[in-house]
């Protein structure tokens, strides 16, 4: 698993762009190397003592399809359940939702019928 959470206060958007992605392509490749599975751990929540802001649209739709776009085996966002409900609901669940919706055509050649399932209705 790798999680680096790039979105903090008083940073423009996007400015962290080329580090995230340069340092997901060497863990991949790193997990690949060693043929392990690799999981991205995404941002979703923010953090006053750390500093760290909630992702805009933009920023988490980014981070999402580099990540899945990459050829990540999994995708798990850190803490959306404390995050703001406002976020949850005008950002959030709408990315997730677009998501659903072209991940065949985004995961090109992967079998997500074996993916993991879980009943629950927080997660």
């Amino acid at each position: 698993m790798w999680d680096w959470y790039p979105c903090h206060e008083n940073k423009p958007e996007f400015s962290w762009v080329l580090g995230y992605r340069q340092d997901l392509y060497k863990v991949i490749s790193l997990a690949s190397t060693n043929k392990q599975k690799f999981y991205s751990v995404l941002q979703a929540y923010s953090d006053k003592i750390s500093k760290l802001s909630l992702p805009t649209q933009a920023e988490i739709r980014y981070i999402l399809y580099l990540s899945v776009g990459s050829g990540v085996d999994g995708i798990l966002f850190y803490m959306y359940y404390l995050s703001i409900n406002l976020w949850n609901e005008s950002i959030f669940y709408p990315i997730i939702t677009e998501f659903r919706e072209y991940i065949s055509a985004v995961i090109k050649g992967k079998n997500i019928s074996d993916a993991l399932k879980i009943n629950s209705s927080d997660i």
